[in-house]
């Protein structure tokens, strides 16, 4: 890699023959096509800087397409090309890869030159630079995703089970039920209701109600709040099922349009209801959620890829 001090290179004259002390003409007669020839002259080289190749010495034409490898020293440091990529230019390039083929026909300095328009690093201490900071900042994101994965993984473990509790009320009739929503919701409300009534901190979201036939069954599940457990909610709910299920009743026959949804012969006095004793149950796994901004191979390997590029460039500007 080369140090800045080594990067001016060599200035180009804009204007081909300026100090030329070549004699004869740039386009030889005998090979016009070849295209203009450039005049070694014309490139006048920073002190302590030397030029090898052929014709690559004072007053000497250089043919279109031959290059002058320039050195500090034993060191080589570029290498210059005579028209290229235009023959008939008469100009010399300055190479700042031999091995790309990057040229500069206007800059002395090989860190500013361009190749198809595009503008590689300035230096390779810059691109490296951009990189690291790149990579900073993602490992930064998925350290902080990693975190907060935990704590939910943390909180889940806490809640990974709810209380189940079945409610059989007896002489409704399951299928008019189920075919009607509304009634449906209002049934599922009125138990909600009664289990939240000797629940304190607890809301309708932290139960489900399911509801399948005999007369109607009742599943009732329940999440433990905050601050709370399944050993815990059990014990609860164990101590009041009776109170619950009789505060069901209660609740349901008050409702008007229940005596439509009776089982045939029934009436309202008939209807009843029982709990049996609560049991914990494993909630399901499920896949922690990343949260939004958190970094992923997709979003942060588009940023490292760039950075990677960047410092690649800064490299082939040496």
């Amino acid at each position: 890699m080369l140090s800045a001090r080594f990067m001016l290179v060599a200035l180009l004259i804009l204007a081909p023959g300026a100090f030329a002390a070549c004699t004869g003409n740039a386009t030889r007669a005998e090979a016009v096509e070849d295209g203009m020839r450039c005049c070694f002259d014309d490139l006048v080289l920073v002190s302590g800087i030397t030029a090898t190749g052929t014709n690559c010495k004072a007053a000497e034409w250089v043919r279109p397409g031959a290059a002058c490898t320039l050195n500090n020293g034993s060191k080589m440091v570029a290498s210059t090309k005579c028209g290229h990529p235009v023959k008939t230019n008469g100009k010399f390039e300055v190479q700042c890869s031999s091995a790309k083929g990057v040229f500069s026909t206007n800059y002395s300095s090989c860190s500013a030159a361009t190749t198809g328009g595009s503008t590689p690093a300035t230096n390779n201490t810059n691109a490296t630079e951009a990189a690291n900071a790149t990579e900073a900042a993602n490992t930064t994101k998925a350290a902080s995703a990693t975190n907060a994965t935990k704590t939910a993984e943390t909180a889940g473990a806490a809640a990974k089970k709810t209380v189940s509790t079945v409610v059989t009320l007896k002489s409704l009739d399951f299928d008019k039920i189920q075919a009607n929503s509304s009634v449906k919701a209002k049934l599922v409300d009125s138990i909600k209701q009664s289990f939240l009534a000797k629940l304190t901190g607890y809301t309708k979201e932290d139960l489900t109600v399911v509801f399948t036939k005999g007369s109607v069954v009742a599943t009732v599940t329940i999440t433990p709040k905050a601050g709370s457990d399944s050993t815990a909610l059990k014990a609860i709910v164990t101590a009041e099922k009776d109170k619950i299920a009789a505060a069901t009743v209660t609740s349901i026959k008050a409702l008007k349009e229940v005596t439509q949804f009776l089982e045939a012969g029934k009436s309202l006095s008939d209807i009843t209801a029982t709990s049996t004793a609560p049991v914990e149950v494993a909630a399901p796994a499920s896949t922690p959620t990343a949260p939004v901004g958190a970094a992923t191979s997709k979003v942060s390997m588009g940023s490292v890829l760039s950075a990677n590029l960047l410092a690649l460039a800064g490299l082939l500007a040496f």
